[in-house]
């Protein structure tokens, strides 16, 4: 993805082959993948994972994305999930770290109702 002539975005996004198949051709570049499985899944999305993590551009990505080598970049991997378990789709995003915002609401206290998601943690092996 790029805004106003600068990529901010490198995206992966993989859908099952039978859920790809029911969408529309000519939404694939005007709709998001998100909201294409949200209405063409015949199975409804019934759980949903994300993780942010921080890193940095390799060669690959900073040419691809226009910055530096080693610039910080956030790191997106999020999966949609039937009500039995199975993927229907996953995503993994790098976005440029000075281009890059993400912003959370929680209605009530996050520290008394610890929302997933809401609390950094660790980074793990």
């Amino acid at each position: 993805h790029s805004h106003n002539d600068t990529p901010y975005c490198l995206m992966d996004i993989y859908v099952t082959k039978e859920l790809f198949d029911l969408f529309p051709k000519e939404e694939l570049s005007e709709i998001s993948t998100a909201s294409l499985v949200s209405r063409y899944a015949t199975d409804t999305v019934a759980h949903a994972k994300q993780s942010l993590t921080i890193g940095f551009a390799d060669y690959e990505t900073s040419q691809i994305l226009q910055c530096s080598m080693a610039a910080p970049v956030a790191e997106v991997d999020r999966f949609f999930m039937n009500a039995d378990g199975q993927l229907l789709s996953r995503g993994h995003y790098l976005y440029r770290g000075d281009l890059f915002r993400m912003e959370t609401e929680h209605m009530g206290d996050p520290l008394s109702d610890l929302p997933s998601g809401w609390l950094p943690d660790i980074k793990g092996d």
